[in-house]
C-alpha cells in the first residue's frame, strides 16, 4: 500500500486586528538560479515608509515580524522589497494584520511566472479577502511517499464591485519544467462570504489528492489563468449535532491517543454536496451545530495522506452523532464512529471503561478481579487532577459538572497500570 509522508505547513487560517505577524520568504536569482545570501530585505507600508529590515541567511531566508501597532498606523498593509542588480522588487501583495506569510522575492532577471485568480462559486463572484497557496508535490521512487511543500503564498483582495477581480501571481527562479504543483485558496474571516465558501484547491477539489496539479513547464510558458473555484457550502440548518475528537493515531512518534489541533474536517452530504467546514480545536474537538436530518459523509484534508470518508446518517430519532473519532497516522487521517468512547493507550486485562460518549459518569468495571487497592485518577488535558480515588472495587466517576473536552482516567493496580483518553 502506498505510504503518504506529510511535511505541508499547516493552511490552518488565523487572522486578528490585534496580533503581529510574521513576514518571511527566500531571495532567489533568475541568473544563478541560486538563493542570494546578505541581500538586505526592506518591510515598507503603502507610502514607502520604511518599518523594519532582515538581512537573507546563507540559504537566501529572511524574517520579518511586524507588531500590531506598526499595522494600525500603515493602512493595515506592509509590504516587503529588496534592491538588486539595479532594480527595486516588490512582494506581490500586502500582508495583513495576524496573518503570517511566506512570499518569495526573485531578483536579477525575467522572472518565470504563473497566475490565475480566485473565484466564488461558479463565476458569481470574486473574494473581498483570501489567501492563495502554491504547493509543490513530490512522489519518492523508491517509498513512493507523497510530499506536499508550501513553497509560497499570497493574500488578494478585490474591488467593490462584484465583478472586480482577486488575482494573484506566484513568480519562480529556474524552474523545473517537471515539478508537479498544486493551488488551493481560502477566504479570510474578513471576507463577507467567509462562511460560505470552503478552502478549495484548482479545478474546484475540496481535497489534495483528487484535484488536477499543473506543472513547471507551466512557468515558463504560462498556458493561461489558474482559476481556482471555492466551492459554496450551505448548511439549511436542523436539528442535529455532529461531533467528535482528532486523535494521534499508530505509527506516529508522539502519544497515540493525544489530541491533534488545527485539521480540517469537511462536511457533505452523500450526494457530495458541501455542508461546510471546522478545524480540530487545542482539545482536538471538532463539531457542526444544526445539520438538518439526511445521510452524509466526513472527511478530512490532510496533505500528502489518504482521506477516506466516513458515511453516517443524522435521524429525527438519533439527532446526535458525537462519537467520530479521527486518527492521523503517516499514511491517513480516517475518522470512524467510535464504540467504546475511550481510546486506549494500554490496558489492564479484563478491565473495561465506558460509556460512549461520556456524559455524566464514566462506569470503570472488572477491577474486583484485581487484588488490592486501586488509585484512579481523572485530569484534565494539560494534566491537571480533577478527582483521585482509592478503591478496592469497581468505581463511577461523576463527570457531569466538567466541561466538554478531552480527559485522561489514570488506573494504577498491583496487576499493572493503564490510561485511558475520555471523550465527553
Amino acid at each position: 500500500m502506498q505510504r503518504l509522508l506529510l511535511i505541508l505547513l499547516s493552511l490552518f487560517l488565523t487572522a486578528s486586528a490585534a496580533s503581529a505577524a510574521t513576514l518571511s520568504g527566500t531571495v532567489t536569482s533568475v541568473a544563478t538560479c541560486a538563493p542570494v545570501a546578505g541581500q538586505k530585505v526592506y518591510a515598507v507600508d503603502s507610502s514607502q515608509s520604511w518599518k523594519d529590515s532582515a538581512v537573507t541567511n546563507s540559504a537566501g531566508y529572511y524574517s520579518i515580524t511586524i507588531p500590531a501597532t506598526v499595522y494600525a498606523g500603515s493602512a493595515g498593509q506592509i509590504f516587503v522589497t529588496t534592491y538588486a542588480c539595479g532594480t527595486t522588487v516588490y512582494s506581490q501583495c500586502g500582508y495583513r494584520p495576524g496573518n503570517n506569510i511566506y512570499n518569495n522575492l526573485v531578483v536579477c532577471g525575467t522572472l518565470p511566472a504563473i497566475g490565475g485568480a480566485v473565484i466564488l462559486g461558479a463565476n458569481v463572484g470574486y473574494p473581498k479577502a483570501a489567501k492563495v497557496w502554491l504547493i509543490r508535490r513530490d512522489i519518492n521512487p523508491s517509498t513512493f511517499d507523497t510530499t506536499l511543500t508550501a513553497v509560497d503564498s499570497a493574500f488578494i483582495t478585490s474591488g467593490p464591485n462584484s465583478w472586480d477581480v482577486s488575482w494573484f501571481q506566484f513568480r519562480m527562479a529556474c524552474p523545473n519544467p517537471s515539478d508537479v504543483y498544486l493551488l488551493k485558496a481560502a477566504l479570510l474571516p474578513s471576507d463577507p462570504n467567509y462562511a460560505s465558501y470552503l478552502p478549495s484547491y484548482f479545478d474546484s477539489g475540496l481535497t489534495w489528492s483528487s484535484r488536477m496539479p499543473f506543472i513547471g513547464q507551466d512557468f515558463i510558458t504560462p498556458s493561461g489563468g489558474f482559476y481556482v473555484n471555492l466551492k459554496p457550502g450551505s448548511n439549511p440548518g436542523g436539528p442535529g449535532f455532529v461531533g467528535g475528537s482528532v486523535l494521534v493515531g499508530a505509527n506516529k512518534s508522539t502519544a497515540v491517543g493525544d489530541p491533534l489541533s488545527s485539521r480540517m474536517l469537511i462536511l457533505t452530504t452523500a450526494a457530495g454536496k458541501a455542508i461546510g467546514y471546522t478545524y480540530s480545536d487545542a482539545a482536538g474537538k471538532f463539531k457542526f451545530n444544526n445539520v438538518p436530518v439526511g445521510a452524509y459523509k466526513i472527511f478530512g484534508d490532510a496533505g500528502g495522506k489518504w482521506n477516506p470518508e466516513l458515511s453516517f446518517s443524522i435521524t429525527a430519532a438519533k439527532p446526535t452523532v458525537n462519537n467520530i473519532i479521527f486518527e492521523e497516522n503517516n499514511a491517513k487521517f480516517e475518522g470512524h464512529l467510535s464504540t467504546t468512547g475511550v481510546a486506549r493507550l494500554n490496558a489492564l486485562p479484563g478491565v473495561t471503561v465506558f460509556p460512549n460518549p461520556a456524559t455524566d459518569y464514566i462506569r470503570v468495571e472488572g477491577l474486583s478481579a484485581i487484588k488490592g487497592m486501586k488509585s484512579i485518577v481523572l485530569s484534565s488535558i494539560t494534566g491537571q487532577a480533577i478527582s483521585r480515588q482509592i478503591l478496592e472495587g469497581n468505581c463511577r466517576v461523576d463527570i457531569a459538572s466538567l466541561p466538554p473536552g478531552m480527559y485522561t482516567l489514570s488506573i494504577q493496580t498491583e496487576a499493572g497500570n493503564a490510561t485511558y483518553s475520555i471523550l465527553k
